[in-house]
């Protein structure tokens, strides 16, 4: 408070949105790990930035793969736990440059510190975990041969399961992990959400759905059919 004019003063110190170090006057050492200004809206109650960052946040479907404000599936990184310790900036990264079988959601960089924010404003509340042990998920791009979904979906689409890992090798084709979960984004017909007998249709004939589909129609043996939606049922991850 020596070095900036002061804002919000009424709201918090420095640090409770910026982080730094209030402990010293040296700069490399109060400004280490500051969150810039723009990233520092979680910090501030009924901020309309977070407010859009939570709409971004449903649109994309992050749940679908995270926890982030106490609720979503363990298939990939506790972002509650994580963003803990990360910075705005290394998270803004990781989304614009996604890691494989994470969705290229192609957000512009206003949605993109939006969506920083809420995750920020999420985690905030969330408890501290300790005594766990951290886990580091290597990715391979290879899936076992007996995959269903690898065979007929693979080459369009990719997801993560919880039992066989990350699947399918394809970008054309949106990400469909956790497409008969709660967290999926309404995409089917009149913003439905998927379920077992919409996807049993739409992989028979998707213009039936949607006449301007650019999906072909898939003829498949019940048996087959039935092992891709198994896939998907299994693929939802520990929801909370």
């Amino acid at each position: 408070m020596e070095c900036h004019p002061v804002h919000h003063e009424a709201s918090a110190a420095c640090t409770g949105c910026h982080r730094g170090d209030p402990r010293t006057r040296r700069l490399e050492l109060a400004h280490r790990d500051l969150i810039a200004g723009r990233f520092a809206h979680f910090a501030l109650p009924g901020s309309l930035v977070v407010a859009r960052g939570q709409q971004v946040l449903e649109r994309a479907g992050c749940r679908r793969c995270h926890v982030t404000g106490g609720r979503g599936n363990g298939l990939a990184t506790d972002l509650d736990q994580l963003l803990q310790g990360a910075t705005p900036a290394e998270t803004m990264g990781a989304l614009q440059q996604p890691a494989l079988f994470m969705p290229r959601f192609a957000l512009t960089e206003p949605a993109t510190v939006e969506l920083v924010n809420a995750l920020y404003a999420g985690s905030a509340g969330a408890p501290r975990r300790t005594g766990e042990t951290p886990v580091v998920v290597h990715f391979e791009q290879a899936a076992p041969p007996e995959s269903a979904f690898e065979t007929h979906c693979g080459g369009c689409h990719r997801m993560l399961s919880r039992m066989q890992g990350g699947l399918g090798r394809g970008a054309t084709g949106p990400n469909l992990t956790g497409l008969l979960g709660e967290f999926y984004p309404g995409t089917y017909k009149d913003r439905e959400r998927w379920t077992p007998a919409s996807l049993r249709r739409w992989v028979m004939n998707p213009r039936d759905t949607r006449p301007l589909a650019t999906m072909p129609p898939r003829s498949l043996p019940d048996q087959e059919l039935e092992r891709i939606l198994a896939a998907f049922e299994a693929g939802g991850g520990t929801a909370r």
